[in-house]
């Protein structure tokens, strides 16, 4: 026969195993759901990373791109730099060249008529004849004052643009068929002009070295500028490609993050519900344990009312 202590044993015995097994339930529930605010927090900071590294992926594209196009537009500047400046170049070679021609034609009339350093190997013309008895009836420095002025306006030309410079060119030309034509030797003269000739052709000759040296520096700085260019580009694209992989990776993580905190959740509902099994299996072997106490306590009341009777019967029992 089971006992009243017997049976409270076993009560206490398992009611004691329902509050560990549930204690231990709580505790698993908070504990994940700690960790499922970690992750939570975890996940928050992988989305943020994600969206940086996305717009510094599209700032790097933009960058490569900006740069890239920059290039093109100092290569072409620089194409056009040249053209223009080796033209320019090569004009003033020309131009040079016509200086020489002329001052050669021009030493070419040295003695030739005018009456003073006359030569003796040079003969006299008809016409060179006619002009010294003419400028001797006739003085007059004029034609030194006339021709230079006429030659000034040329040179005031050559002072100019590139354009001008074609135009001295073709000046210099022409100027060459009025010397072969219209110059009264004058042997003064011829002196004056060849050293203004020479003057000019020495500062053409200034004006193509410093173009030269102004192409020399525009192509050194583009080279310079270019190569600065490059290596940003080198760099930006390094950066890009770090940025892409770290990308790649905080993706991985957040899907991981976001795995790990979905079979959480799962397990913390499973322990919630099976906690609450728990509890209500605990209560229902508590609300047991009081009615089974209740009934004995009954029945050991009536079984105590019994024996008193029959030790009563046996004591006034006749003997």
């Amino acid at each position: 026969m089971v006992t009243k202590k017997n049976d409270d044993d076993l009560f206490a015995k398992k009611d004691g195993a329902f509050t560990q097994h549930i204690a231990n339930l709580a505790k698993e529930i908070q504990e994940l759901t700690e960790e499922i605010e970690k992750l939570e927090a975890e996940i928050a900071r992988l989305a943020l990373l994600i969206q940086t590294a996305t717009e510094n992926i599209a700032s790097f594209e933009d960058r490569i791109k900006n740069l890239g196009e920059l290039l093109e537009n100092m290569a072409e500047a620089n194409k056009s730099d040249n053209l223009y400046y080796n033209e320019k170049i090569e004009d003033l070679g020309k131009l040079y060249s016509a200086f020489t021609q002329i001052i050669a034609k021009i030493g070419l009339l040295k003695g030739s008529a005018s009456g003073v350093n006359e030569y003796s190997h040079i003969n006299k013309t008809a016409s060179e004849i006619r002009d010294i008895k003419y400028r001797k009836e006739h003085p007059t420095p004029a034609f030194v004052e006339t021709k230079e002025k006429k030659f000034m306006s040329f040179l005031q030309v050559t002072n100019q643009n590139k354009e001008s410079t074609k135009m001295a060119l073709k000046l210099a030309k022409q100027y060459t068929n009025f010397l072969e034509n219209t110059l009264e030797a004058d042997q003064a003269a011829l002196m004056k002009l060849i050293g203004i000739l020479t003057r000019i052709q020495d500062e053409t000759l200034i004006k193509k070295s410093s173009t030269i040296e102004h192409l020399s520096n525009i192509n050194a700085k583009y080279a310079e500028l270019k190569e600065k260019v490059e290596e940003e580009i080198v760099a930006n694209k390094a950066s890009l490609k770090k940025q892409t992989a770290n990308r790649a990776q905080y993706i991985e993580e957040k899907q991981k993050a976001e795995e790990e905190k979905l079979n959480k959740e799962t397990r913390k509902a499973l322990l919630i519900k099976e906690k609450a099994i728990n509890e209500k299996l605990q209560g229902e072997l508590i609300a047991t344990h009081k009615k089974e106490s209740a009934g004995r306590a009954e029945e050991l009341n009536v079984v105590n009312i019994l024996e008193g009777i029959v030790e009563r019967r046996l004591i006034n029992a006749p003997k």
